[in-house]
């Protein structure tokens, strides 16, 4: 696990979902050095090492997909919806050629669009319960972080790792190849993204974007009030007013729940997570943590 500062709050998180299946999603043409088949026989090494540890891993659960064309990628996004379905957890390897603006290329070609790889990946998040972690190993892959994620809605995954520009291929097989090792020898706990070239999105960046703010509200007001103007108390329930009255809704009628929400900063902090996180135990502790250091706030005040 890895600490992480949100404003004055120490907040323990993980660096990949839970998993039980390993699927490389392999999209490189034949001229192209086989990342993907290279990733699969270390990842089954590493495995057998393991087993033979008396820990029980099975390498029947890593599937090396190959998507020649559009249609290869849809059958294997549904091989591995469907297995979701049936209780598995995934861990997504892809492997291929990306471009900013139109996606993650295919050999025969084409492209599979930011937009439906992210519908693509939501759907199987939804089938995972909540339990998905991508690794994009292509160039431009964490691009899609900024295309298709909303602030205000769950991503399109749990944990996802991408490349921002080109990248060479030696550097994504070594960041690749330490970032299975350590999530298979420890849990990830080894691993520090802040040393690799890939970058990181995940569930507790994306709730903290929104939680933050609200926290100091009751952690340091005035702290954020003088940094942040626009997220004191003043400003949001004048911002939530101004909303109200556009859409036609009497003040009157909603100046006490307002008041009531903007002054149970718990409540809000927890409605938040659950609005940007998935329905995880995951979620559940970060929801848990949140609220204790609050509490110490409010106590040591």
């Amino acid at each position: 696990m890895t600490a992480m500062e949100v404003t004055t709050i120490t907040v323990e998180r993980v660096i990949a979902s839970d998993a039980n299946t390993i699927f490389l999603i392999d999209c490189l043409g034949d001229g192209d050095k086989q990342s993907a088949r290279i990733r699969q026989e270390g990842i089954c090494d590493t495995l057998m090492a393991l087993s033979a540890q008396d820990i029980v891993h099975d390498i029947s659960r890593v599937y090396h997909e190959r998507c020649r064309h559009r249609d290869d990628w849809a059958a294997a996004m549904n091989k591995i919806r469907d297995a979701c379905k049936k209780g598995l957890c995934p861990l997504v390897f892809i492997d291929g050629h990306g471009d900013i603006a139109k996606g993650l290329a295919m050999p025969s070609g084409g492209f599979i669009g930011w937009e439906e790889y992210g519908r693509d990946l939501r759907a199987i998040t939804y089938a995972a319960r909540g339990q998905l972690t991508v690794v994009a190993a292509f160039c431009h892959s964490f691009v899609f972080v900024e295309k298709v994620t909303k602030v205000d809605e769950k991503l399109p995954f749990a944990f996802y790792y991408g490349y921002e520009d080109m990248v060479l291929t030696s550097v994504v097989e070594a960041e690749t190849q330490r970032i299975y090792e350590s999530l298979l020898n420890d849990g990830g706990k080894s691993l520090s993204v802040n040393s690799l070239q890939i970058s990181s999105y995940d569930e507790f960046d994306h709730a903290i974007r929104l939680v933050a703010p609200i926290v100091m509200m009751q952690l340091a007001p005035k702290t954020l009030a003088a940094k942040l103007p626009q997220f004191s108390k003043a400003q949001l329930r004048a911002k939530v007013e101004k909303n109200l009255a556009q859409k036609g809704t009497p003040l009157g009628q909603m100046r006490r729940p307002m008041k009531e929400v903007m002054n149970n900063i718990p409540r809000l902090a927890t409605k938040l997570i659950e609005t940007t996180m998935h329905d995880t135990d995951r979620r559940r502790r970060f929801i848990k943590h949140i609220l204790s250091e609050i509490r110490k706030a409010r106590i040591s005040s």
